[in-house]
């Protein structure tokens, strides 16, 4: 048996979009490294896949095909790793939560790659011990199949850090990732960061989901609206004290525009597919909860939210206006 005692151990949790884009080029320049293992927890159909085939990403120009060092459902076959990357959705983390245990010891530092603010204090609150902290990515990537994502505009970037501290292990992540070609960016104000990626994502997945609309339809048809909904979540954070930038609802809206044509959010797909859950709490029940305890003004949100909320049982009825 090998001994791998000495040995870097690196677990991706959830094989998705976004676990399975930064899983794959981790396991391409890991695979048969005598210092760093790559590991997947992942499950069904694409485990198989993995297993058999190895994970293929197709991002720009490039297609690359990987084995990890294992993929498995099971996290007591993993065992306790150095870092814990965990890229599911958010309703699903209170379920992972539990089948993560066995990964966790008090030297592992988990990252949370998930949209919205609060995976950072659940995951703290599950795991005190551990070194949870925070981070973010922008990626616009899909799952096309089992064991299969793409990227096709082969752009990517991970946010990550502790809020004004430092961890020596984390610059050897960001030497990792570097190696893997993975740009990233290890930073001590991470909480703007999060509210940054998080202004965008929650004005863009409320928006598109209310209107059935992509990116270039909603700053084509609803430029005032996402810039309205842009000002209550900035109203929010401005509120709960994160330093923004004055500029930040203007270059959010012109990165909207950049979006490769009929691009979208992944809350919005989920409506369409009328799945049985989505991340309308992570998206929009959030700064509607939020801001009523802040005392802040979000008509717009609370609007787009109630109107979500009532659908998201039924069968997906977008709304032409408001």
């Amino acid at each position: 048996m090998k001994d791998n005692s000495k040995k870097i151990k690196i677990c991706i949790v959830g094989i998705g979009a976004v676990g399975g884009f930064y899983g794959g080029l981790l396991a391409k320049e890991y695979q048969g490294a005598n210092d760093i293992e790559i590991y997947f927890l992942s499950r069904g159909q694409n485990m198989q896949a993995i297993n058999n085939n190895g994970i293929c990403v197709q991002y720009a120009t490039k297609t690359i095909v990987a084995k990890p060092y294992m993929v498995s459902d099971n996290s007591s076959q993993i065992g306790t790793c150095d870092y814990v990357i965990v890229a599911t959705k958010t309703y699903d983390l209170s379920n992972v939560i539990s089948q993560i245990s066995p990964l966790i010891s008090d030297k592992t530092i988990i990252l949370p790659l998930l949209n919205g603010i609060q995976s950072y204090s659940v995951l703290k609150q599950a795991f005190p011990k551990a070194i949870v902290i925070q981070g973010c990515t922008y990626i616009i990537s899909r799952l096309c199949g089992p064991g299969m994502v793409k990227n096709p505009s082969g752009k990517e970037l991970i946010y990550f850090g502790l809020q004004q501290k430092t961890e020596p292990r984390l610059e050897q992540l960001s030497t990792i990732f570097d190696k893997a070609g993975i740009s990233n960016t290890l930073t001590t104000d991470i909480n703007t960061q999060i509210w940054k990626k998080y202004l965008l994502v929650s004005s863009s997945a409320v928006a598109t989901s209310y209107f059935n609309a992509d990116f270039n339809q909603i700053v084509a048809k609803y430029p005032n609206e996402i810039k309205q909904l842009l000002e209550e979540a900035l109203g929010v954070a401005l509120a709960l004290k994160i330093d923004m930038p004055v500029d930040i609802v203007q270059t959010i809206i012109q990165g909207f525009r950049n979006n490769p044509s009929g691009s979208t959010t992944s809350m919005h797909s989920d409506f369409l597919a009328n799945k049985s859950v989505n991340e309308l709490e992570t998206m929009a029940g959030y700064i509607v909860k939020k801001a009523k305890e802040l005392g802040v003004e979000v008509p717009l949100y609370n609007k787009m939210y109630k109107h979500l909320l009532e659908v998201s049982e039924l069968n997906y009825r977008p709304k032409d206006s408001l």
